[in-house]
Parts: structure tokens; C-alpha cells; sequence
């Protein structure tokens, strides 16, 4: 199937119940293999990482690209004439078979007004999806409309009759519209609205919480319609009848209340006893995913509606099994099915609820039967739900959409309120007009007369000091006489000011030029100082070979000094040995030349001192002799 969502709401950046209902619609039916685009108009807080997330190719989105037209002076209807626009453009390509819209804000009554007068889409069923029309909202809070909402009214009604398919969440909503138009030629389908699938994939079994923090629950906008103010009276009964373990949890944007002419949180603050305010947590508007751990905590949920077509988050809470009390006369309990029995009558008063609460706050097991009924229902309805859904569409498709549906009555009534709000808008704005211009012609009379004020006392002003004036012209004239003697006396200093600066320019150039020769001395310098340091660098490394030879020195003259006694000795022996030699010589000569027989003893006997040299030439001789040499 190729299916088309009509909402302005697009999940998850806008928190409206329809967005929310819609978008667990596409994506279940996306998640079946079928096609599915929300027409819709493109979010102000848009973000493409975030949009990924939740959307995919079988589930997309059309961005409907408003601008003020043709109805700009009531923007919903102008809304809706655009859309329908948009719509006949882009499904000439996608060809949707069912295209499924909330009647609130009337928002399809272009599409359908053109669809009924067979003008076009004859080949796409509409179906109305009754989310709770603006008028129902208004007598739940006994509001008389204006005639804006009057005209939103009327396109509803249109929407709400104009279309042979009505698929309600409850069976309330749809008695409550039977009873207030003629809904006998539509085709119904009472099916509960569907869970956001990517968030809470299955019904998850009751949670064990402690009886010493019992938590009461509340998700919802802090507005009259959804019955906040019963609650807190319940709540304030409680814990003056002993309950002091007892909190309650406020989720929810909160919102202007006109009985009070402020917020319902500032009316709480500014109300209630520091014992009550003390136990009541203002928790704001959170994402579904942060509401799990709230659900886990809560010993009960309570949805005090004075209306409710159906109650998302009630549905949410039977899911991650959590017990809840809903309002009987409402749409909620289709959420919990009429086999819970655990229901508020809102014509029994406060007292019923607190009673209520007192009971299954006082009984555990009373609470765990209530979570596991829950828990019974969460676990239908995931595994009906699609099918239900998918049956209904495909029947609607099957029968077609030849019927056309006559609400030409309605269809006057729009534009007959819609020329009646622009009369009304129109002399709102001529009245706005007037009271400006009233304003500013107040504002130009005082403007004028104190104009006037002013101009009188300028002219006595002008009279009184008209003498003072001419005497002031007089001494003008001498001054200026005075001014131009200064300027010629200015035009000579200011050519010797000239001849003096060309000086100075000359002066500077000289300047200029020493700097110049300055410098080139300066890098000079620079260069024969690291010349210098070179120098300097290898003085230190001579003088450093220097002290090392030096070094060496001294140890060779200490060595010299330390051989030098002994030489000395040594050549006093020499000297001795020379002496005693030369004695020696002159004795072998002498006895050579004797006669003596044994001549060498007896130079021996003389010269002991060469006792082994004398003996050694002994044996020399002696060797000559054996060989018939003649010695001496």
C-alpha cells in the first residue's frame, strides 16, 4: 500500500499528541513493507542527524513550504489551502491509495472540498482519524470560542463529516461525534492508537518498586483539559490524611491557566504550603526515551482528563508496566481495556480519586495485580495492533471511494465565518489604525504647541539681545581685521616653516646616509669580532699545547735531574778507570819489555782492579800460543 499522513506535527521535534499517534502509525506500517510519507510542515528545530534517526526510505517525509496567500488573514485556513496545493503536486507521482488525516485544526478541508466536488483524487481514499476536534476541547474547559476558532470549528466538521472512512482510537470519540453530526453514510474502525516502535519495541514485565517511595505519576501539558488541578487536590487530601512518603511527579510543558491568569506551576508556588510544594517535582518536558525510567519508579500513573480522545502516554506506561488511574468518561479506557476496572468518575469529585489512590497506594499486591493487567493489555495490543490496521486500510481500498459526501451547508458556513472574521479583523485593525493615529495626532498637537512655546521665547530672546548682537558684529569686523593681519603674519612663518623643514629633509638624508655607513661599520665590527673570537679561540688551544709541553718539560727535567748524580758518579769512576787504564798500560808495557817470565801475574798482583780483564787477555794469549803465534 502507499499511504499518505496528513499532519502539521512532525515527530520528534514537535510533542503533539496527533504527531506522536502518526508517526508510530508510519513507522508500524513501514515496518509491514508498505509506503509511507507524512505531508508536513517543515520544523522550525529541524535536525537532519536527528531526522535519520527516525525516519527512513519506506517512511519519509513531504515538506509542505508555507508562505502567506489568498487566506492569510486566518492562518489555518490559508495553511490548508496550501497544503492542498502541495498535495495534488506531489501525488501525481507518489499515486497514494489512502491518504489519512486528524480532523483538529481542520486541516485537509481544501483537499477534501476539492476531492467532494470531483475535482480531483478520485483515485485516493480519504480517511479521517478523529484525534479530538478544538470544539470538544472548549466545553471540556466551558470556553465560549471566538470567531476564529468558530471558523477552525467549521473546518473541522467538514473533515470530520467530508470523508466515507473514520478510523477512531477509541469508542468514546467516536459515540461523542455521532452524537454531535450525522455520521451514518461513514464506514468506522475503532483501533487504538499505535506505540512508537523504536522506543518501546515490546511491553516490558512490571518493574518491583519499594513500598517507602511510592511516586505518583503525571505526563501530560499542565492544562485544564487534562484534569492537573483534580490531581493536585487529590495529592494536597493525601498528604493532610497522614501519606507523607508520598511524591508526585509533574511531566509536561506547563501552560497559561485563565483562572488563574498565570502558569500552573507559578500558581502552585504562589498557593500552596511549603509541605505540599516541598513533595511535588515540576519535571517539564522530557523525549520518550528519558520517560522510561520515570515509568519504572512510579507506584501509579493518573490521567484525571476532563477529555481525552485516547492518552498516548497512558499507553506508554502500561508498556514498561506501570499501573494507572484513568478518567472512565474519556477515550483512556481503550488504552486499558474494560477489563482493568480500576477507573476515576470525574462526576464523583476529588474525593473519588483520592480514595482511589489511598487504596492502591496502601496495597501492594493491589498494585502489582493492576501492573500485571497492564502488562496483559500492552501485550494485546503489540501483537494485534498491525494487523487490525493493515485489515482496515485494505478494506477501505477494496470498497473505493465513489461516494461523494454532501456538506455543502458546512461548506458555505466557512466562508460566510470567514468573511464575518474578516469583517471583525478589519474593523479590529481600523480600530488599531485609530487609536494610533488618535495617538500620534496628540502627540503632533503637543509637538506644535510646544513649537510655538519655543518660537516665542526665541523671538523676545532675538528682541531683548538685538543691540547686544550689533555691538557683537562690530567687534566681529575689528576682530577680523585682527585675524587677517595673524594670516599674513601666519604666511610668512609659514614659508620660513617651509624653508626650515626642507633643511631638515636635507638634514635627514644626511642622516640617513651616516646611518647607513653606520651600519656597514657596525657589520665590520661584527665581522673582525668574530674574528677576534676565532683568534682568542685558538690562543686558548695553543696556550693549552703550550702548558701540555710544558708539562712534559718538567717531567723530563725532573728525570734529567734525577740521572744527573748518577752520570756524575759515573764519570768519577771513569776518570778513576782512566787513571788506573793508563797505569795499567804503562805497567804491561813495562813488564813487557823485563824479563820476567810470568810478566801478566805480576801486572795482576798489581792491578787487582783488572783482575778479570787481565785474566781474560791471559787467555787470549795464551790461545795465540797453541797456534806457534809468538806474543811479545
Amino acid at each position: 500500500m502507499k499511504i499518505c499522513l496528513i499532519s502539521r506535527e512532525c515527530f520528534p521535534f514537535t510533542h503533539g499528541g496527533i504527531g506522536t499517534a502518526f508517526y508510530s502509525l508510519g513507522k508500524m506500517l513501514a515496518n509491514l513493507n508498505h509506503d509511507v510519507i507524512l505531508l508536513t510542515r517543515k520544523p522550525a528545530n529541524f535536525n537532519e542527524d536527528i531526522y535519520n534517526q527516525h525516519y527512513t526510505n519506506k517512511f519519509k517525509t513531504e515538506w509542505v513550504e508555507y508562505t502567506e496567500g489568498a487566506f492569510s488573514v486566518h492562518s489555518l485556513l490559508d495553511y490548508s489551502f496550501q497544503l492542498e496545493k502541495h498535495f495534488d503536486h506531489f501525488n501525481n507521482t507518489f499515486q497514494a491509495n489512502v491518504a489519512m488525516y486528524a480532523e483538529f485544526d481542520g486541516e485537509a478541508y481544501f483537499l477534501l472540498r476539492n476531492k467532494n466536488k470531483g475535482l480531483k483524487y478520485q483515485n485516493t481514499s480519504f480517511v479521517v482519524h478523529f484525534s479530538g476536534p478544538l470544539f470538544a476541547l472548549l466545553e471540556a474547559e466551558k470556553r465560549i470560542p471566538s470567531v476564529y476558532e468558530q471558523l477552525i470549528i467549521k473546518m473541522e466538521a467538514y473533515c470530520i463529516q467530508a470523508s466515507s472512512y473514520a478510523i477512531a482510537p477509541s469508542s468514546f470519540i467516536l459515540n461523542y461525534l455521532k452524537q454531535q453530526f450525522n455520521l451514518q453514510h461513514q464506514q468506522h474502525f475503532v483501533i487504538p492508537n499505535p506505540i512508537n516502535n523504536t522506543i518501546f519495541t515490546e511491553p516490558v514485565p512490571p518493574a518491583s518498586v519499594y513500598d517507602n517511595k511510592k511516586n505518583i505519576l503525571f505526563i501530560g501539558r499542565l492544562q485544564k483539559t487534562k484534569g492537573v488541578d483534580y490531581l493536585l487536590k487529590a495529592f494536597q487530601q493525601l498528604i493532610e490524611s497522614g501519606n507523607e512518603q508520598v511524591r508526585l511527579q509533574l511531566i509536561g510543558r506547563d501552560v497559561f491557566w485563565s483562572d488563574y491568569n498565570m502558569t500552573f506551576q507559578e500558581y502552585c508556588k504562589a498557593s500552596l504550603p511549603e509541605n505540599i510544594l516541598s513533595k511535588i517535582d515540576f519535571i517539564g518536558h522530557i523525549s520518550q526515551a528519558d520517560m522510561f525510567a520515570y515509568h519504572r519508579q512510579a507506584w501509579i500513573a493518573v490521567f484525571p482528563s476532563r477529555f481525552d480522545t485516547f492518552g498516548n502516554v497512558a499507553l506508554e506506561c502500561i508498556y514498561n508496566g506501570t499501573p494507572v488511574i484513568v478518567s472512565k468518561n474519556t477515550g483512556l479506557p481503550d488504552v486499558t481495556g474494560e477489563d482493568y476496572n480500576f477507573f476515576w468518575h470525574e462526576e464523583n469529585g476529588v474525593g473519588a480519586l483520592t480514595t482511589l489512590l489511598q487504596k492502591v497506594l496502601a496495597d501492594s499486591a493491589l498494585r502489582n495485580e493492576l501492573a500485571l493487567q497492564s502488562h496483559k493489555r500492552a501485550t494485546y495490543l503489540h501483537t494485534h495492533l498491525p494487523g487490525q490496521f493493515v485489515n482496515a486500510l485494505q478494506e477501505i481500498i477494496a470498497i473505493g471511494n465513489d461516494q461523494a459526501v454532501e456538506v455543502t451547508a458546512i461548506d458555505e458556513q466557512v466562508f460566510l465565518l470567514l468573511n464575518q472574521y474578516s469583517a471583525i479583523w478589519q474593523q479590529e485593525k481600523n480600530a488599531e489604525i485609530k487609536e494610533v493615529y488618535i495617538q500620534k495626532d496628540e502627540e503632533l498637537k503637543k509637538a506644535w504647541e510646544s513649537y510655538d512655546n519655543k518660537n516665542n521665547e526665541l523671538a523676545a530672546f532675538w528682541h531683548q539681545h538685538d543691540e547686544q548682537i550689533k555691538d557683537v558684529w562690530v567687534k566681529y569686523d575689528e576682530k577680523d581685521k585682527q585675524i587677517q593681519g595673524i594670516w599674513k603674519q601666519y604666511d610668512a612663518k609659514d614659508a620660513v616653516l617651509q624653508e626650515l623643514q626642507q633643511r631638515y629633509d636635507k638634514l635627514e638624508q644626511q642622516q640617513n646616509d651616516q646611518q647607513q655607513q653606520y651600519s656597514e661599520l657596525q657589520q665590520q665590527y661584527i665581522q673582525f669580532q668574530q674574528s677576534n673570537i676565532d683568534l682568542l679561540q685558538r690562543y686558548n688551544e695553543s696556550l693549552k699545547e703550550y702548558n701540555e709541553l710544558q708539562q712534559q718539560y718538567n717531567q723530563l727535567q725532573h728525570q734529567y735531574n734525577e740521572m744527573l748524580s748518577p752520570y756524575n758518579q759515573i764519570l768519577v769512576q771513569h776518570e778513576k778507570l782512566k787513571q788506573q787504564l793508563s797505569t795499567l798500560n804503562k805497567d804491561i808495557e813495562k813488564y813487557l819489555n823485563s824479563n820476567s817470565s810470568k810478566p801478566f801475574k805480576v801486572v795482576a798482583r798489581d792491578n787487582k782492579d783488572f783482575l778479570p780483564e787481565i785474566e781474560l787477555l791471559y787467555y787470549q794469549i795464551g790461545l795465540l800460543k797453541k797456534k806457534g803465534r809468538r806474543f811479545f
